[in-house]
């Protein structure tokens, strides 16, 4: 997935970070991932702790992007 695509070193660090933490979130294997699953991903990503959310919106919109792309990407694959 991202040899196929032109991504600069900083690029390709956060499509691996933002893929890692979907597989450290589920166990289930990439041809079993629903929208179902992706929304309940979704709220995990946006969980706070002790009253203040952890990642911004941008930031979960970007992990949810890269998903997006890569499951494209898997379906076209």
């Amino acid at each position: 997935f991202l040899m196929a695509r032109s991504l600069s070193q900083n690029s390709k660090r956060a499509y691996r970070q933002d893929l890692k933490a979907f597989t450290d979130w589920t166990t289930a294997p990439w041809a079993m991932v629903s929208p179902r699953m992706v929304a309940q991903f979704k709220d995990f990503l946006m969980q706070a702790e002790r009253g203040k959310r952890v990642r911004s919106d941008a930031t979960v919109r970007r992990i949810l992007g890269t998903l997006k792309n890569f499951l494209g990407w898997m379906t076209r694959s």
